[in-house]
């Protein structure tokens, strides 16, 4: 084996390692619990629920909480799944909890970012919010850019970058014992792993760079600093149910936001939900 040989495959070996590395998932220790009886009787609520929902309204609203808190039980158990998700914001939506339904539309949309139902019920969800935030110009390719990433299915390219990279080692052990043959495979496959590994990379960059929430509250005011009594609002009106930021800072109870029109305020952290499952605290309103 020559040093060009050895170089490649040392080459190899760490995109390999960079590349698992970046689709590890932290692990965390599950609750155990019967899932699938869990699942079962949070399926039977929410059904339910809508059956009873022009009928007795307050009968609805305590099955369909039922089924919020047995989904959210499975997903605490340690299993984080975009049915699941999906299915909370449903509930939620049937609750007109606006604010809730679309954070665990975002959260769903992480893992099931194609699905056309939960496109469909996000977009249903959104048209609800009764505020909105343009982004200025010289952001709108940034966000579009973002936004595309999201609805890429992570866990396919996983796959595909993973095979490509074992057919390339396999495709370069074959070439050790017979040099002649040609080098199209392993370079088609090269190019399959980097792209896949690339895509990859920058998603989970950017699930780790961005805080995304959502405002939870039926509406809450925006303020110059952290303290209710100290600072001025930041707006004229407050900040309904749905709107979606950025986080830019926290200080105890107080979450500074950054608005999709540049804008940043400080709201209440009671009043928010963050997107991804990891970062959150338990959301306060939609169980309560």
């Amino acid at each position: 084996m020559n040093h060009r040989h050895l170089l490649t495959i040392l080459c190899l070996s760490l995109a390999g390692l960079l590349f698992a590395s970046k689709i590890s998932a932290q692990t965390v220790a599950p609750t155990p619990i019967d899932r699938a009886a869990t699942l079962v009787q949070a399926a039977n609520a929410f059904d339910a629920g809508v059956q009873s929902l022009d009928t007795d309204r307050a009968a609805a609203e305590r099955s369909l909480r039922a089924a919020i808190a047995g989904y959210q039980k499975i997903i605490d158990s340690g299993i984080e799944n975009g049915k699941l998700y999906y299915n909370i914001g449903n509930a939620q939506l049937l609750l007109n909890d606006t604010g809730h339904a679309i954070a665990s539309y975002r959260r769903a949309q992480r893992l099931i970012p194609s699905d056309p139902n939960l496109q469909a019920n996000l977009a249903d969800a959104l048209s609800r919010v009764s505020a909105s935030f343009a982004a200025p110009p010289e952001r709108a390719a940034v966000s579009r850019f973002r936004s595309i990433l999201r609805q890429i299915p992570i866990r396919p390219l996983v796959w595909v970058g993973a095979i490509a990279w074992a057919g390339l080692w396999l495709s370069l052990l074959v070439r050790l014992g017979a040099p002649k043959l040609s080098r199209t495979p392993a370079i088609v496959l090269t190019v399959v792993f980097a792209g896949a590994s690339t895509v990859v990379a920058l998603n989970r960059w950017q699930d780790q760079s961005e805080r995304r929430g959502v405002v939870v509250a039926a509406q809450t005011v925006g303020r110059k600093g952290p303290d209710q009594t100290a600072y001025a609002p930041s707006f004229a009106e407050p900040l309904p149910a749905g709107v979606e930021f950025d986080v830019v800072d926290t200080r105890p109870g107080w979450t500074l936001i950054h608005l999709a029109d540049d804008r940043e305020t400080w709201i209440p952290r009671t009043d928010l939900a963050l997107i991804k499952s990891g970062d959150r605290a338990k959301d306060s309103a939609s169980n309560n």
